[in-house]
């Protein structure tokens, strides 16, 4: 190899390297979305003690689905359960009318509702 294609081989290994780190970063994004779109669901069943129907739960699992780019997959069941229980330890203990509650109710009520 000489001195002259170095550089350009440098070039595409960084560019491939970028690449294929979005992925990731993608999916990390979308399984924190998932997450918090869960969390919220669990927190207004929690405060306002609404019981969703399986046709409600399905709506809004395609409406997750929809905001997340259908990009969580094979951690969507671990991710939900991680996600049921840390808004039940927050609803016990920080209560319905902590910040945090509140903020997720509202996420509920504007994008799931």
């Amino acid at each position: 190899m000489n001195a002259a294609t170095l550089p350009g081989l440098m070039l595409a290994i960084l560019v491939f390297a970028l690449g294929a780190a979005r992925p990731s970063v993608a999916s990390e994004d979308a399984e924190a979305s998932f997450t918090r779109y869960q969390q919220a669901i669990e927190v207004t069943k929690q405060c306002l003690q609404i019981g969703f129907s399986d046709g409600e739960y399905e709506r809004m699992g395609e409406i997750i689905n929809e905001k997340v780019g259908h990009k969580v997959g094979a951690k969507r069941l671990s991710l939900l359960l991680a996600a049921q229980k840390d808004a039940r330890n927050l609803v016990e203990s920080e209560g319905c009318d902590s910040s945090q509650a509140q903020e997720l109710i509202k996420i509920y009520d504007a994008e799931l509702k």
